[in-house]
């Protein structure tokens, strides 16, 4: 694994990835059941493109940090516009603390998208 920081292209990839889950076609089950909902965004992450009759495969963020060697995430989802749930995944960099909710990370080249927003 790369250490954490050796690309913004790596951190917009995997931030890119996520929105696609949060902001995509995916919806959620009708259950409000958060951790279910949790559990659907660590699972099913989908590819950046997707071609028309073809399956859609779904990677577990786990995989796809290691794939974009992204030591760590943090991940919070808004639902009608509250917070419903915050979590941190992974570690701060290679072989530091784990990521929380409160973890805070250098927001560098995705600020410019998630600002239009």
């Amino acid at each position: 694994m790369k250490p954490f920081g050796h690309t913004a292209l790596t951190s917009f990839n995997l931030a890119l990835a996520v929105a696609s889950v949060v902001f995509g076609p995916i919806a959620f089950a009708a259950a409000a059941d958060t951790d279910r909902r949790i559990e659907h965004i660590e699972n099913g992450l989908i590819p950046a493109v997707l071609v028309r009759g073809e399956a859609v495969p779904s990677v577990h963020l786990s995989a796809r940090m290691r794939d974009l060697h992204v030591p760590g995430v943090s991940i919070a989802l808004i639902h009608h516009g509250k917070l419903e749930w915050a979590r941190g995944f992974g570690v701060t960099r290679v072989g530091g603390r784990g990521v929380t909710a409160e973890t805070l990370f250098q927001a560098a080249s995705i600020s410019k998208p998630v600002s239009t927003l």
